[in-house]
């Protein structure tokens, strides 16, 4: 089974708890999901400053918070076209907006991308 259709089966396991994205629109189209850019809110040159605009208490935190409150899995689809960079902005946001007071786990570890599950895909 290819790897597309394994992760439509997972999405389908999770459906209405998971959301599934991807860096551009031919691959988000794959899952009927959002690009990365309109998932996160971001213009395609806003990532180059987001990570000095994730606050906890911003109008679009607070927003995606709500939006994604019942999600526990996020699908990221062509990983190798989201730099290192862009993860590290990823999991800046999804920490303020689902773990706000960051609050450690038994390790004594603030839990990466908001304590959320991640699922990464890639060729």
């Amino acid at each position: 089974m290819e790897k597309t259709a394994v992760a439509l089966k997972i999405c389908e396991h999770f459906k209405g708890k998971v959301q599934a994205t991807a860096f551009t629109g031919k691959a988000a189209s794959i899952f009927n999901g959002p690009t990365l850019h309109t998932l996160f809110g971001w213009s395609h040159n806003a990532h180059s400053r987001a990570s000095a605009d994730i606050r906890p208490d911003s109008d679009q935190v607070r927003q995606f918070a709500v939006d994604h409150e019942g999600i526990v899995l996020f699908v990221f689809e062509e990983i190798f076209n989201i730099s290192p960079a862009y993860l590290e902005i990823i999991d800046n946001f999804l920490t303020a907006a689902f773990n706000p007071k960051r609050k450690k786990n038994s390790l004594g570890e603030v839990p990466k991308f908001g304590g959320k599950k991640i699922l990464v895909l890639g060729d």
